[in-house]
Formats: C-alpha cells, structure tokens, sequence
C-alpha cells in the first residue's frame, strides 16, 4: 500500500491525479481492520534547491518545487492515511534535525528516518538528542 500511495503522491504532482486512485486506497482500507493505523511509509519533504535535488530530472520537472507538510495533509486526509513516516533524502545531520522539527510541528507525521554519519567522534551526542 505505502508504494501504491507513494506513487500516486508523485502523480499528483506532476498534474496526472486521478480520482480512481483516491478511490481504490480507501476502498482498500474499508476492508481492513478499521483499529490499524494507515501510515505511507516513505514520505520525502524537501525545499527545493537544484543544487541539493540534483537527482531530479527535466522528466520530474513537476518535483522541481518545495514540498511540505501542508501540501502532504490534504492526501493523507483524502486517502483516509493516519499520517507518514518522513524520510531523509539528502545525507546530511541538518536534514535529519529538520525532518525532526517537522515531526514535532505536525502530528501526522508518526517517525523519521534520519541519516547520521557512524564514523563521527560526535555520534554518540547527536544519538541522544
């Protein structure tokens, strides 16, 4: 599911939403156990900068643009999601720092998978914040 989702997310963006995917994820979820909680898994927030989003290709010119929170919400809401595990794109510790006030910031947003460099004399410390 949080790959179906995920993809509909990209699809929206570059302007070919379609109603039937919207339709067919809370279909699937009418389905489950209404106690589960419905999280897309993967989620990327970003302030686009070319220099940063180099990945992003002319085809992904619809990507070419911050994407927030807010512009999250109201497809989690339309798809019945309970909300998103935030997931660092860029591997830097400012990201990951980021991602975590965005997480403090947004209730939806349920984790994050934060990028930290293993070989640091300061791991330990940036661990315990």
């Amino acid at each position: 599911m949080g790959h179906f989702y995920r993809k509909t997310v990209v699809d929206y963006l570059v302007g070919e939403w379609q109603t039937q995917a919207i339709q067919s994820s809370v279909d699937a979820r009418d389905k489950t156990n209404q106690s589960l909680m419905h999280l897309d898994s993967h989620q990327h927030f970003w302030n686009y900068n070319p220099a940063h989003q180099v990945w992003m290709t002319d085809a992904m010119a619809g990507l070419r643009r911050d994407f927030l929170p807010e512009d999250l919400l109201p497809l989690l809401q339309a798809t019945q999601f309970d909300g998103c595990i935030a997931v660092q794109a860029r591997q830097i510790i400012e990201e990951t720092e980021w991602l975590l006030q965005l997480a403090d910031q947004h209730d939806f947003i349920k984790g994050v998978v934060g990028w930290l460099d293993l070989r640091s004399k300061e791991l330990r410390g940036q661990l315990e914040k």
